[in-house]
């Protein structure tokens, strides 16, 4: 993923020095209810009619309950990217400021069949 955006920077500007980039992966464990209810809050489900979207998340939840062991992940990327400020960077004081900090909750991924 470094080629497409996440990666170094070549040039972080004038306000900072080299950057450092750190990723942090997290896990989130639910059960089939937990996994239907997180889901029921994205736009893609809520966009759904609720005579669609209950019936489909229903039978997403029974399936983690029989088929998983009642147990399904959902898996984000955190994304730090940190420099030092130019002032700093010159031999200044130690002072370290966050260049940026990227959640990529947007790309979660799950597996629903075991």
């Amino acid at each position: 993923m470094t080629d497409e955006g996440w990666g170094l920077v070549t040039d972080p500007g004038s306000l900072f020095g080299p950057t450092t980039v750190r990723w942090y992966p997290a896990v989130q464990w639910l059960d089939g209810d937990g996994f239907a209810d997180l889901i029921r809050s994205t736009s893609l489900y809520r966009g759904l009619d609720r005579r669609v979207r209950e019936p489909l998340l229903d039978a997403i939840a029974e399936r983690i309950r029989t088929r998983m062991g009642d147990r399904a992940s959902r898996r984000y990327l955190s994304v730090l990217r940190a420099g030092q400020h130019a002032e700093c960077h010159s031999g200044g004081g130690s002072l370290i400021q966050l260049h940026g900090l990227e959640a990529v909750a947007a790309r979660p991924t799950a597996t629903l069949v075991p």
